[in-house]
């Protein structure tokens, strides 16, 4: 409550109003707001504070699965293991208790290539809903203002036509050469885990924080094994994709 009060205060007094999710939910509906809708009043604290909350709470699911995803995909790729615990090692150096700091994340380019290319290979939001706000004629067809569409991010991501190889897990792909990657010349459009244009996912940045920061925290003192290398993850569709089996064997370095 006091962070949101506080950012009120200063937003009121004058303080730019930054690209973020609370700036943008506390200018909404107001003079600040960049599209302000008639008759919709401002949000109050409260309505902010539930939202903030279920954003926060929606990515834990989606987070985790792309964590297994990720863990089953290394585990399948002992190459892309070594690689992810040198750049840890010349990053964070061998005392596997240092200090996670933003600035040293973005140091992490390989553990940003490896989370990328798994999420394009197997998306933890496969698809995203888009509503028609009028009426449209694509080719020969008439789509009527109201119709939703369901945007198969998945097969956009693995389709061959836009990728090299997409059916191999590589992340190299997302890599420049001055970095050891393919320099693959990957188009805006064609790499949609989280969306795309403004409605692209709000909290996308904080998944990527977590996702790179579990990764450091498991791959620095240990490594993963599959039970049985032969099965694959088991999961099920429900809006996004759950992980709900993925048997490992824990190793300690």
């Amino acid at each position: 409550d006091g962070i949101i009060k506080k950012r009120r205060q200063e937003i009121e007094n004058g303080s730019p109003v930054n690209f973020n999710f609370l700036d943008l939910l506390l200018v909404s509906n107001t003079q600040r707001d960049f599209e302000n809708f008639e008759d919709e009043p401002p949000m109050n604290d409260i309505e902010i504070k539930a939202l903030l909350a279920e954003a926060i709470a929606a990515s834990v699911e989606t987070v985790s699965s792309a964590v297994c995803f990720l863990v089953y995909n290394v585990a399948k790729n002992p190459k892309v293991l070594e690689k992810i615990r040198a750049e840890i090692l010349d990053v964070f150096g061998p005392d596997k208790n240092s200090t996670i700091t933003y600035e040293n994340l973005e140091r992490c380019h390989y553990i940003d290539a490896v989370v990328n290319e798994s999420m394009r290979y197997k998306a933890p939001a496969p698809a995203n809903m888009r509503i028609l706000e009028g009426d449209e004629v694509i080719g020969e067809h008439y789509w009527p203002s109201g119709t939703w569409f369901w945007l198969n991010n998945d097969r956009i991501m693995n389709h061959p036509n836009n990728w090299n190889e997409p059916e191999h897990f590589n992340p190299d792909r997302f890599l420049n050469k001055e970095l050891g990657g393919t320099g693959e010349k990957i188009r805006k459009c064609m790499f949609i885990p989280f969306g795309g244009g403004i409605r692209m996912c709000p909290g996308r940045q904080l998944a990527l924080i977590e996702i790179k920061m579990i990764i450091i925290l498991l791959y620095r003192k240990h490594s993963f094994e599959l039970v049985n290398e032969n099965e694959p993850v088991k999961y099920y569709f429900n809006g996004s994709s759950h992980v709900y089996d993925l048997m490992v064997r824990l190793v300690l370095k």
